[in-house]
């Protein structure tokens, strides 16, 4: 089943699941009802003939690069769909004549993004399908049932949509693909995913604490957070355009009237800042004042823009009301409205746990410059990371900054003139540059989805929890007849669940989805509880109704992450080692035949 996305995301690169190669087919089943978006040219004949890529013991044609080459379309529409239009891709027009800006091509089209996708995909499944057989690994009887059932689910879908097995097949993966060839690329699937599973569980076997250890050394700054406090002001200077005027004398009133308030916009700035400066290592005082500041500013903003409207509104709708009344009732409704602005405000002003940077001037001021990774760049290096790393060259390393420090920042003089525009930042320093000691907990759980849309109503959602309830009940009753054991509830998930995870580890508190995450970390309804290993429980979130199992407690998040990391970059030299090891040849003009 389809990942619903149980796991909150997290800032934390490192913090990414390695999945099992190639996501579960069954995210085409998504697709049954907008079979028709998947827009192409082709015709299917002699897609079979082509061999596209071959390697020692495998050969891939042109009809199973044709399944891979829609599936990555379908999973990337699953996960884009909603904002199609506005990254360029135009479901009613053919791939080939549609640019794409997500391509790695030179004016590559949306074909030769996915048809990238599909053959880097295929390469990879290739390489550990050749490591499988080295290593003498082969598909067994589960394996073969789990294909299976993913066929008969496709055939069961036909059905139920009205279609033929194999138009439908057709539909999902393009014309001229047939049940065997899903069925090729499925045990190719399989197959590399059981070697990556294995591969994985011997790295994570094989990881030492010093492994560790010189991970989280090479990649520092990759661990790195801080929490600071930061508010900033913004003056500008209205263009005063000497064009639009008849007068001369009159221009030049106006615009010395407008740099006069725009400079003193600049000096009320920089005052602001000045007093707030003052309040370093007092957090309590430093949120006070600027608390104070904002509002003075939010309610003047809010008295020009509403006080005389609101008041007119009141006045009208209540004839009887005296002057006095109608101001108070007035005043009592901007200061609720005021009130509620800075409380955003001030909650958007508190970044907690952000990740390391030094593309900007406050975040030099907050880790430093001196503090550098020693590993040299890999492909898992963003480019904003490489570039940070980079003008580390170009300056004299600086310190982070200490907890209760305040910084200032302004606008340069030259951006200033080119821009017409003055801004003060200032930041309060409240927990300084360090790694996460936050504890991970483990957990595992089934998932029973509910059949319920968002914007069903609240009647018809607490319907379809009753419904779903009933179900994950009956699980609950099955698993607490058996051992009860990890093991057991494995299997258990293996038949049930409707989540691509059945555990998860290295969670740290606010990772999972509300409800789940009260559960898990003791918070709220369960505050005054502990949890045990092997504990189990009923927990409802949107997604529906999980039974959960917990799994014990882990070691700090760095070390999580860390630990995660090392193996990551063992995954990742096996298949740089693997493409010396065993050569996989793509035919690039028997590629370009494909009817795709």
């Amino acid at each position: 089943m389809a990942n619903v996305n149980i796991k909150k995301n997290k800032q934390n690169n490192n913090k990414s699941n390695r999945s099992l190669l190639i996501a579960s087919v069954a995210i085409v089943l998504i697709f049954v009802m907008c079979l028709s978006l998947v827009i192409v040219t082709e015709t299917g004949v002699n897609d079979r003939s082509l061999k596209v890529m071959t390697s020692e013991h495998y050969t891939v044609n042109g009809a199973m690069l044709k399944y891979f080459f829609h599936t990555q379309y379908n999973t990337f529409y699953s996960r884009y769909g909603s904002i199609a239009s506005y990254i360029g891709l135009d479901t009613s027009k053919p791939l080939n004549q549609q640019k794409c800006s997500w391509s790695d091509r030179e004016n590559g089209t949306w074909y030769d993004y996915f048809m990238d996708a599909a053959t880097a995909e295929l390469k990879r499944c290739l390489l550990y399908c050749e490591g499988a057989v080295k290593a003498g690994i082969k598909l067994d009887d589960e394996d073969s049932k789990t294909i299976d059932e993913t066929l008969t689910t496709l055939k069961e879908a036909a059905k139920e949509n009205k279609y033929s097995y194999d138009a439908y097949i057709a539909a999902l993966f393009g014309t001229g693909v047939k049940e065997k060839d899903v069925r090729s690329s499925l045990e190719l699937v399989q197959l590399a995913s059981k070697y990556s599973e294995k591969l994985i569980k011997d790295f994570k076997d094989a990881t030492t604490e010093d492994d560790v250890n010189e991970y989280y050394n090479g990649h520092i700054t990759d661990f790195m957070y801080a929490d600071y406090i930061s508010f900033e002001w913004t003056a500008k200077l209205t263009e005063v355009k000497e064009a639009d005027y008849e007068d001369k004398n009159k221009y030049n009133e106006d615009k010395a009237a407008a740099e006069i308030k725009y400079n003193e916009l600049k000096d009320k700035y920089k005052g602001y800042a000045a007093e707030l400066e003052k309040l370093a290592n007092d957090k309590e005082a430093f949120e006070k004042k600027l608390r104070e500041i904002i509002y003075t500013e939010t309610e003047k903003e809010e008295r020009e823009s509403n006080f005389q409207k609101k008041l007119d509104e009141y006045k009208s709708a209540h004839k009887d009301a005296s002057e006095e009344e109608a101001k108070a009732k007035v005043e009592e409704e901007i200061k609720e409205t005021v009130d509620k602005k800075v409380d955003e405000v001030m909650e958007n002003a508190l970044h907690k746990k952000s990740a390391y940077t030094i593309s900007t001037d406050l975040g030099k001021w907050i880790f430093g410059t001196k503090m550098q990774n020693t590993h040299k760049h890999d492909e898992n290096k963003t480019d904003d990371s490489k570039k940070d790393d980079d003008k580390k060259d170009d300056e004299t390393p600086t310190d982070p900054a200490k907890a209760g420090s305040v910084k200032t920042i302004t606008t340069d003089e030259k951006t200033e003139k080119e821009s017409n525009t003055f801004k003060v930042t200032v930041a309060y320093l409240v927990s300084e540059a360090a790694r996460s000691e936050a504890e991970t907990r483990k957990v595992g759980h089934i998932l029973i989805k509910t059949t319920a849309s968002s914007s069903a109503s609240d009647e018809e959602k607490k319907k379809a929890s009753e419904e779903i309830k009933k179900k994950i009940d009956a699980i609950y009753d099955e698993y607490k007849k058996g051992p009860q054991t990890r093991e057991a509830f494995e299997e258990l998930a293996k038949k049930y669940t409707e989540d691509s995870n059945v555990f998860y580890e290295g969670v740290v508190e606010g990772d999972m989805v509300d409800g789940f995450n009260d559960w898990l970390f003791c918070l709220n309804d369960y505050k005054d509880q502990t949890r045990t290993v092997g504990e189990t429980a009923l927990v409802e979130t949107k997604y529906g109704w999980h039974l959960v199992y917990f799994d014990g407690i882990g070691k700090a998040e760095w070390y999580e992450d860390a630990f995660n990391g090392s193996v990551s970059h063992k995954v990742d030299d096996w298949e740089k080692q693997a493409e010396k090891d065993f050569a996989v040849n793509i035919n690039e003009k028997k590629i370009a035949k494909v009817s795709v």
